[in-house]
């Protein structure tokens, strides 16, 4: 990556499979920027170089993912909504790059941290070859967890048509307890009995085929499908104040009802890629279908706010599903001229369809038995079939269109100084309507409706200005902006507890929509080999202005609402070193530093000088790996420590206790054999040490949670490639 002028950091193929990683949590703590809020299976808040307003739930998010030439980045929204971007599975990936700062030349919206790119492994059109992996593991105080990865690639037609498929299937073994009475409509516990322990487990599904077509040297066509299924049962979090950290045989879910997750994910594309005397010219035409279905424990919420102490319990429903649609076309010159480029056109449409539904089949039952007069019944939206008495049923239908043009122009004046000049212009367009049913318990007049139109154009322009005064030394500067598109609010209904709060917020109701919020990054870095290559070392220092930043402000009703709110700066700096001591022994380490903190007051969520949440101020990581030859085979042995120092969930550290994570260190181990025949026998410990820390508390109306680090994993990897 010396002749790359930006900071990135790369995850090769070999480091993820003897770290025995299977999702982005499992490597982000070694990359230092980068900070995962994980809520569970499937459920990541990403975030790059502390921009981070909200750890519930963004309302886009502000890293941007890319599977090849596809954005998969979860869209913008409206409130009310707990999303992420899809974690993707690990196996036969070439790499997974991490690109610091605002990409919003090349990647545009929601890429105003950065982005991260999974990379696969095309077919190859000249050999066959296959590759099959066996994992098993068991968790301390926890269950078993298992998995099973197959790969096939063979030619069709010799240098001209091959096809390459991709198999995964897994089972995460839970570790928290479940303390629940009322299993969540009867979904998510796959049989277990109530008070069972090991309930927030996942099983897991992905299935990957590719077909390349090179018809001509200066021609290649590649169809790629993938199908990705997450079921989650119950989540990886443990209600605040119950003093089960510490205690890992204790630990216990929330005391009610069993939250769970559905995400069903289709990803289809048509790549063309032509080779030109102008450049290579590529087309990436592609379609996202996805389906997510979440559930969470509304029962503290609904005894102490509405019906009192002795209601049953009750959960929410969240269903968002999405069809999205993109195009881009782009050229990017060849190399060996002075003057490079690459440009392109961008075109998404986004169909989205967000449900709440909270249906509570047994309220009726507790009215009548406390004298009250029953609630209406309507027919559930979600899950079960038939009429119940429902607290919220609201359906909103979602299109977003994005249209966008870049160009990236790159000069060389001499062999060392280098000027590129970067921008991209934009055009989002959002309509939106939801409609509330009116028999629903917190439908109110004024809060039926609310239909919306939006319109955001604007650009985001960088230059970057870099030099080499030897051939093994970078050196650079940047300065680029990037933005997230805004979007629409939930009306808010016109209960009491609902109004009373908003007057003493000065409004009465939230704004139909909010803005977009943009960030102006200043970064200076360099990158050096030495010592015969056998020495790498890479750093940066950056800055970042946030502006109109969109704050989630909660209510004590169940409702919130985005508004664009204040300013933030971030300062930070990233340092890197890559060693080669001897042949066979390799060290990595790196450290970052992050400060990131509101720079005015934002109404009530925060003051000047808050830091923003999810965000540690210290990261580091060390990482060997040790070859032994022995001629019949290869031995390897190696381990990572990382390091997370403290941060705070919320932006106002004034709100409610424990809101304080981090400060962990997680040690991993790892060492095998590799035969000759291209068989490879691996043991792992993750979390060796069996360190139980807070990694993130949640907040909400409906109960506030705590996350974990999974306890201590043993586990075996045996795998075979062949060809």
């Amino acid at each position: 990556m010396l002749s790359v002028p930006q900071s990135i950091s790369v995850v090769t193929a070999e480091s993820l499979s003897r770290n025995a990683a299977t999702g982005l949590d499992d490597f982000a703590d070694e990359i230092p920027g980068l900070a995962v809020f994980g809520f569970g299976s499937d459920r990541n808040g990403i975030k790059i170089r502390g921009i981070s307003s909200s750890t519930t739930g963004e309302p886009e998010e502000t890293v941007g993912v890319y599977l090849d030439d596809l954005p998969i980045t979860n869209p913008g929204g409206t409130n009310n909504e707990f999303g992420s971007s899809p974690d993707l599975d690990l196996f036969d990936l070439a790499r997974v790059e991490v690109l610091k700062g605002p990409q919003g030349t090349l990647y545009g919206a929601g890429s105003m941290g950065g982005t991260i790119r999974y990379i696969t492994n095309p077919p190859d059109l000249e050999r066959f070859e296959g590759d099959v992996r066996s994992m098993v593991s068991t968790t301390a105080h926890g269950e078993p967890s298992y998995s099973g990865d197959l790969m096939l690639n063979a030619p069709l037609v010799n240098d001209a048509l091959a096809a390459r498929l991709v198999v995964s299937d897994a089972h995460d073994g839970g570790y928290i307890n479940n303390a629940a009475s009322f299993t969540g409509y009867g979904l998510g516990t796959a049989g277990k009995p109530e008070g069972a322990a090991g309930f927030n487990f996942d099983n897991h599904w992905t299935a990957r085929a590719e077909l390349l077509y090179k018809p001509a040297d200066s021609l290649r066509i590649k169809l790629w499908y993938l199908n990705q299924t997450y079921d989650a049962n119950d989540v990886d979090g443990i209600p605040v104040g119950t003093g089960s950290v510490g205690a890992l045989d204790q630990l216990r879910s929330l005391d009610y009802t069993i939250p769970f997750s559905q995400d069903h994910l289709d990803l289809y594309d048509a790549v063309i890629e032509y080779d030109t005397p102008l450049g290579l010219i590529t087309s990436s035409t592609g379609y996202r279908r996805r389906r997510v279905l979440d559930s969470f424990d509304e029962t503290t919420f609904f005894r102490s706010i509405v019906f009192g102490p002795g209601a049953p319990p009750d959960a929410l429903l969240d269903l968002n599903r999405y069809h999205d649609f993109t195009q881009e076309l782009r050229i990017a010159s060849h190399g060996g001229s002075p003057f490079k480029y690459v440009g392109g056109v961008f075109y998404s449409d986004l169909e989205k369809t967000y449900i709440q539904d909270s249906p509570y089949p047994d309220i009726n039952t507790y009215l009548a038995g406390a004298g009250a007069s029953p609630l209406p019944q309507i027919p559930a939206l979600l899950v079960l079939s038939g009429q119940y008495p429902d607290i919220y049923q609201a359906v909103i239908e979602q299109n977003l269109k994005q249209f966008a043009t870049y160009a990236e122009l790159s000069y060389s004046f001499t062999r060392w100084l280098e000027l590129t000049l970067g921008g991209r212009y934009f055009d989002v367009r959002q309509n939106y309507d939801e409609k509330v049913n009116p028999q629903s318990v917190f439908a109110s007049p004024g809060a039926f409706t609310r239909l919306g139109y939006s319109r955001e154009t604007g650009g985001t322009p960088k230059v970057t200005v870099s030099a080499k005064p030897n051939s093994h030394t970078l050196l650079y500067a940047t300065v680029a902006k990037g933005f997230r598109p805004g979007g629409f609010n939930q009306p808010v209904p016109a209960i009491p507890t609902c109004a009373s709060q908003l007057t003493s917020l000065g409004i009465d109701n939230s704004a139909p929509t909010f803005n977009a919020d943009t960030v102006w990054s200043y970064e200076v870095g360099g990158k050096s080999q030495l010592l015969g290559n056998r020495l790498q070392v890479t750093g940066a220092l950056y800055h970042i202005d946030w502006r109109q930043i969109q704050l989630e402000q909660f209510l004590t009703c169940g409702f919130s609402f985005f508004t664009n709110g204040g300013a933030a700066k971030i300062n930070g700096g990233e340092a890197g070193l890559s060693a080669a001591p001897t042949r066979n022994w390799r060290i990595n380490m790196s450290v970052g530093y992050t400060h990131a903190y509101l720079a005015v007051n934002a109404a009530t969520l925060g003051v000047e000088g808050d830091p923003l949440p999810g965000i540690p101020r210290f990261t580091g990581s060390l990482t060997t790996d040790y070859q032994i030859p022995l001629g019949w085979a290869a031995a390897f042995i190696g381990g990572q420590v990382t390091y997370v120092s403290s941060f705070n969930s919320q932006i106002n550290p004034a709100n409610p206790q424990n809101d304080v994570a981090g400060s962990y260190g997680i040690v991993n181990l790892h060492g095998g054999l590799t035969l000759s025949s291209g068989l490879t026998v691996e043991a792992f410990v993750k979390n060796a040490a069996d360190r139980l820390a807070v990694t993130g508390s949640l907040y909400t109306p409906f109960g506030n949670s705590e996350y974990v680090t999974p306890p201590r994993q043993i586990g075996v990897s045996i795998e075979k490639v062949f060809e």
